[in-house]
């Protein structure tokens, strides 16, 4: 297990950041490990390096985590119906957004806009929404799908559309976009070697899904609602990889040359790093998580 050095601050709930992490690039992990008490928190780490700087806690049960252009970072409460906001490096929050009678599951900000998305699994309504959070802030416009049971996933691209993935009312895999300024879905249907998918991502040119059962990373291209693989990722020395993927983090996704693809595998308890797109066999891992299920990487404002 990985300790921390230097000064703490220490708040009463035993949250806590390391006062130099506001300096440097860092690598926040959801752990939402209900069964042992003080475990379904979110970890931050130094990054590239994967040095503990903190941890947040006071969550009931803390899912997908996303960054903003400001390297804000935002935690979804599947169990408190809320997502949560931290600037970069501290560990009070500085806004809760709720979304009532839903659960949120994943969320993606919109680097054009400012805006937040969040995939909700469903609701008190039995229906997935998504909640779309003006510049960050309450009240979210909600959208619903009728044809959608459960978002699992999302996340936005260069240009303002947001992707999603999740499951219809017989629990089969749906793959959906709402294009910027737009309030419809529109259903893409994606090539049949991509037997099971989750985890979207963008990588800075391509909107990418992973098959956690075979570990392999598709980069997708689309015309109209079809969908067609550009490339993609081969990852050794995963297990069933199932939670947030982070390509191209290290710079906040708008460049995938040199970069990296960081992802947690909720079975066995570790997150790896690999080099990306190249792939192959893991740079690194963290490994004293319990099942580790959200990832983000936020970036320092000021160097």
């Amino acid at each position: 297990m990985q300790t921390a050095t230097g000064t703490a601050t220490w708040l009463p709930h035993n949250s806590w950041v390391l006062a130099d992490a506001r300096a440097t690039d860092l690598l926040y992990v959801s752990s939402d490990d209900n069964d042992r008490v003080g475990w379904a928190d979110v970890f931050i780490f130094t990054y590239p390096r994967g040095e503990l700087e903190g941890r947040l806690t006071g969550f009931t049960s803390p899912a997908g985590l996303c960054s903003d252009r400001r390297g804000n970072v935002f935690v979804t409460d599947n169990g408190a119906e809320d997502t949560i906001e931290y600037r970069h490096g501290y560990a009070i929050p500085i806004a809760t957004l709720s979304d009532l009678n839903a659960f949120p599951a994943s969320c993606s900000a919109d680097y054009t806009s400012g805006n937040l998305a969040v995939a909700n699994y469903y609701g008190s309504g039995d229906s997935a929404s998504v909640a779309l959070y003006r510049d960050a802030k309450n009240p979210p416009i909600i959208y619903t799908d009728p044809e959608v049971y459960i978002f699992n996933s999302c996340a936005y691209d260069s240009s303002g559309n947001l992707f999603l993935d999740g499951f219809d009312q017989t629990f089969h895999k749906t793959f959906a976009e709402l294009p910027k300024n737009n309030a419809t879905f529109a259903r893409i249907t994606l090539p049949s070697r991509i037997a099971s998918y989750d985890s979207l991502a963008w990588d800075g040119k391509f909107i990418t899904v992973i098959d956690g059962t075979h570990n392999i990373l598709y980069r997708l291209r689309f015309k109209g609602t079809i969908g067609a693989v550009a490339g993609r990722t081969l990852l050794n020395g995963g297990d069933s990889l199932s939670g947030d993927v982070i390509v191209a983090a290290h710079d906040g996704g708008r460049n995938v040359t040199g970069s990296q693809l960081i992802a947690p595998s909720y079975n066995d308890g570790i997150v790896r790093v690999w080099d990306y797109p190249a792939g192959g066999d893991p740079k690194r891992a963290l490994n004293f998580i319990d099942q580790p299920l959200g990832a983000t990487v936020s970036e320092a404002t000021t160097r």
